[in-house]
């Protein structure tokens, strides 16, 4: 960040003559979350300095209509801004993981915070969304890229860990030598059908294992929020080996897609509630989870 205007001066904007304008440039291809965590900061730097509440606190578009920052706005952000320049997260220096006073982030298990934690298939925010976490649990992140953005353990993908979104809870516990099954084997009981457990699930079920539930049809999306493994397509092409054995292990109707009939078997074949969608996270998936670990 830099201040290319010296506080003695004025910057003649519809609304500087007043107040502490801050302006982004930006160029194609920057890092969302990096200047984003960096406008909180320098905000937070100046409400230290001019003692303005954060109250007071306003987008150009509150001032006089116009349409700024509108990156932040066209990804509904400014709440959060807010809450990031209130809580103190963002801000330069270093501190301990989650603390809110710094921006060293490590793996562990984070407690999420907010109504609604996307899953991204990639560690930022411009990556596509594999699913949303809805139930404010705790999950375990096994590595952090991009200063917050953290590794699900079951492969499901990557939440922003940020104290805006999540609280820290602490490293996750090893299970003892006794207790621990081989490498690999163990999967996240968390509720989200991410990679690792369909890997598992296709191990068990003697299909081949890459990790993905392949050729599943678009309309039955709405229907699997808690299912970041899967590959939609508007095209029935067959449907996935690993459903069909799934379908044959819970008496249903063995066409290779997973639909509302299809979740129902499993639903009743696990004896969790029964409505026919997997939410995000799913009783049934936890289920489904623990079932493959006792293997």
């Amino acid at each position: 960040m830099s201040a290319l205007i010296t506080e003695e001066k004025i910057c003649f904007s519809s609304t500087a003559t007043r107040t502490a304008s801050v302006w982004r440039c930006v160029q194609a291809g920057y890092n969302y979350e990096k200047a984003f965590e960096n406008t909180a900061a320098l905000v937070r730097e100046i409400m230290r300095e001019t003692g303005i509440p954060l109250e007071r606190v306003y987008r150009h578009y509150d001032i006089c209509s116009k349409y700024c920052p509108s990156q932040i706005m066209n990804r509904g952000d400014w709440d959060r801004m807010k809450r990031m320049i209130g809580s103190g997260a963002g801000s330069t220096g270093t501190g301990t993981a989650g603390s809110g006073t710094g921006k060293t982030y490590a793996p562990g298990i984070y407690q999420v915070q907010t109504a609604a934690l996307n899953i991204r298939q990639a560690p930022d925010a411009d990556s596509r969304i594999a699913g949303t976490i809805r139930d404010q649990g705790s999950y375990t992140v096994t590595e952090i890229q991009n200063t917050s953005w953290g590794r699900l353990l079951s492969g499901a993908g990557w939440v922003n860990c940020h104290t805006a979104y999540c609280r820290y809870a602490g490293p996750a516990k090893e299970k003892s030598a006794e207790t621990a099954k081989p490498s690999g084997k163990t999967v996240a009981e968390d509720g989200i059908w991410g990679e690792n457990l369909t890997r598992r699930l296709q191990e068990l079920f003697g299909t081949p294992q890459d990790g993905k539930i392949s050729n599943q049809l678009a309309v039955n999306r709405k229907f699997c929020d808690g299912i970041t493994a899967a590959e939609w397509d508007s095209t029935p092409k067959g449907g996935s080996a690993l459903v069909k054995e799934m379908q044959k292990w819970a008496s249903a109707g063995m066409d290779g897609y997973i639909g509302p009939q299809t979740i129902l078997a499993w639903q009743k074949k696990l004896g969790t509630p029964i409505d026919g969608t997997v939410s995000s996270p799913s009783a049934m998936v936890k289920k489904l989870q623990k079932w493959c670990n006792q293997k």
